[in-house]
């Protein structure tokens, strides 16, 4: 499924989701695992790859570490929930200036935010 997002325009279509607002351009293709900033390909683990997936799909919504580990990790997952932190760190320098599209929610977690 693609979803394109303009302003709040959603169109689908088969293969992944695309996000435009503003200068912002994130391509996420499941079927390929692409993604694509600025129509330059970027490069993500699996993990980073739903997380941003995760983000884009829940677009100003405050998600806690809690929600986000249990969605993009599973139920099954018994790590810590600090290695969301890590990921988002990893995920924000690949993305570039893109990346403080992704706000911290200190004391509960993340939202992904375009002003």
């Amino acid at each position: 499924m693609r979803i394109a997002l303009f302003a709040e325009t959603y169109l689908p279509n088969v293969s992944g989701v695309v996000t435009h607002v503003h200068a912002l351009r994130v391509g996420l293709e499941h079927l390929g695992h692409q993604v694509l900033v600025d129509e330059k390909e970027v490069e993500l683990s699996y993990k980073e790859f739903e997380l941003l997936t995760y983000f884009i799909e829940n677009k100003g919504i405050a998600l806690s570490r809690e929600k986000i580990l249990n969605h993009v990790w599973n139920y099954d997952y018994f790590g810590d929930a600090r290695t969301i932190d890590t990921h988002v760190k990893k995920l924000r320098s690949k993305l570039g200036q893109k990346g403080e599209y992704i706000k911290t929610i200190w004391g509960m977690g993340y939202k992904f935010e375009v002003e």
